[in-house]
């Protein structure tokens, strides 16, 4: 799972309350709400810390560290897979697989 950009697919983000471990003179609350999605690779990404963007806008073109199984996770065109693999990342061909 190489990369650090991943990929969501969820259109609202799930919101939890968490402990703050900020601390400074300016700081005075012990808990902040944190908003995450999950990836298509499966690891849960939290807005503001980690570095996503949804499907609808994913672009093989972008200068980014992607993560390896979230491009896999989807369907790309036959142009879009030529540009994922001239980044080094194999995409699997959803079309080549029989269905059952």
């Amino acid at each position: 799972m190489p990369g650090t950009y991943h990929i969501i697919t969820a259109i609202g983000y799930a919101k939890e309350r968490v402990p703050c471990l900020q601390t400074g003179p300016g700081h005075r609350h012990k808990s902040h709400i944190e908003e995450s999605a999950p990836a298509a690779c499966g690891l849960t990404v939290v807005q503001g810390r980690d570095r996503f963007c949804n499907i609808s806008i994913a672009n093989p073109g972008w200068d980014y560290d992607w993560c390896h199984d979230c491009v896999r996770a989807f369907r790309w065109t036959d142009e879009a897979r030529k540009l994922w693999l001239a980044k080094g990342i194999d995409t699997f061909d959803h079309a080549a697989q029989p269905t059952s």
